[in-house]
């Protein structure tokens, strides 16, 4: 084996690519090394679980805001009851997820989970229950194209009759990294 030692690569003349091994090889950093310059960070991201209880009228789209116990929350973008995309951030891909668990939805009622930016709707999920009174739950997963300042919140709706009880749930959301 054969080493190399280098202060810096650079290409002989203008710019352009530098290949580094060939088709099957792979490239590895001696321990302790770290690299930089690639890929890029998938912040802001947060998550939070469901903590406390919030009930749910009828008939009714309501805000959740009972998913305030943060697993994590890089860039402090999500204050307990909405996700803001922090300030330099422009037109980027972001996975969206969440999940909600409602008691007591009768036999083929609607349990709905939305989610809005900005105020309007972009997706939103439905599950229907198979018996009466039966715990619920529906998720949605999605990517969306966010910038500064936009904003993210989930909803929820249910059929059933009376005001239900949210069970449990998760709200989470990061940046995807672009190629």
């Amino acid at each position: 084996m054969s080493t190399i030692k280098v202060d810096n690569i650079l290409k002989r003349t203008g710019t352009g690519v530098i290949t580094l091994g060939q088709s099957g090889d792979t490239i590895a950093l001696g321990s302790g090394a770290s690299a930089t310059g690639f890929g890029g960070d998938n912040d802001p991201m947060f998550s939070a679980k469901f903590t406390g209880s919030q009930s749910i009228s009828s008939g009714t789209q309501t805000k959740i805001t009972t998913f305030t116990s943060e697993q994590y929350d890089y860039d402090s973008a999500y204050d307990g009851n909405r996700f803001t995309v922090p300030s330099g951030i422009t037109n980027q891909p972001f996975f969206i997820q969440g999940i909600v668990v409602c008691g007591g939805i009768d036999d083929g009622k609607r349990l709905e989970l939305s989610v809005r930016v900005n105020g309007t709707e972009v997706s939103n999920n439905r599950t229907y229950s198979s018996a009466a009174n039966k715990t619920t739950g529906t998720s949605i997963s999605f990517s969306q194209q966010l910038s500064a300042t936009d904003y993210v919140e989930l909803f929820v709706y249910h059929d059933s009759s009376g005001a239900q009880n949210l069970a449990g749930g998760y709200f989470h959301i990061h940046k995807l990294i672009k190629g």
